[in-house]
């Protein structure tokens, strides 16, 4: 039986790793300029779908990311991303032998493991059908790219550098969708103009009658453009969340 690494050992190693050439040589494959890993695929809208059955969407995704006319990029192999993250969430780093009791999120190791590759979110959202109308609209596959891009000030800074988009029909499965993005490919985008959201949700049932009230700061989300955000990603906007309990 393999021995359990204690949480404040495993934050060591995994900051150790981080900011050690020489411990990282072994263990972390350094990507070469224009390799690109994609996230796992999201969909919104549409029937609910569960990671496996959307890994033909990605594999597709990356055949297409690999075309002159998409960008070139050398895709990393998404079942070697996934597989990775498999062994992440069960203690398992890349070239420690120990199992980690708090392994690291899966989605920051994979930043460090291909360190200087870019990376891919695919998401396909479906909006609902307007009132009186026969049919759904498409759904809107978007596909967004970031790349490394440290600073002194800023280590672990990443810039868009490339946006896609395509369209599918509502309904179909992935493995259809996969099929329609291999012959349809993909067309360029802009990314939109600053936007964000704020999701508020009180009582679920009678409100009180009387304070203190509780309201529930959820669903931030921010648009690229936004500047200086460091972890947690809504870290600038708790203010906001602390005048709000103060109300």
């Amino acid at each position: 039986m393999q021995p359990l690494l204690p949480l404040a050992l495993v934050s060591f190693l995994f900051a150790a790793t981080a900011a050690s050439p020489a411990l990282a040589k072994d263990d972390v494959a350094a990507a070469p300029a224009g390799d690109l890993w994609l996230d796992q695929p999201s969909v919104t809208g549409d029937a609910i779908w569960f990671p496996d059955e959307l890994v033909p969407l990605a594999e597709a995704a990356a055949e297409v990311l690999a075309r002159p006319e998409s960008g070139g990029y050398r895709v990393i192999p998404f079942k070697e991303v996934r597989a990775l993250w498999s062994e992440v969430r069960a203690g398992h780093l890349p070239g420690v032998r120990a199992v980690c009791e708090a392994a690291p999120p899966p989605w920051r190791l994979a930043l460090h493991h291909y360190r200087g590759a870019s990376n891919a979110s695919l998401k396909v959202e479906c909006p609902a059908a307007k009132k009186r109308a026969k049919t759904r609209p498409d759904c809107t596959l978007e596909i967004v790219v970031f790349t490394p891009r440290p600073t002194g000030a800023d280590p672990d800074k990443l810039d868009e550098t490339g946006r896609f988009r395509a369209k599918l029909p509502p309904g179909e499965s992935p493995g259809q969708w996969a099929e329609r993005l291999r012959t349809k490919g993909l067309q360029r985008a802009k990314p939109p103009k600053n936007a964000g959201g704020l999701g508020l949700v009180g009582y679920m049932g009678e409100p009180p009658e009387e304070p203190p009230f509780r309201v529930e700061l959820s669903d931030v989300t921010r648009s690229p453009g936004w500047q200086g955000f460091r972890e947690p990603p809504a870290a600038p906007l708790w203010p906001l969340a602390l005048g709000l309990g103060r109300a």
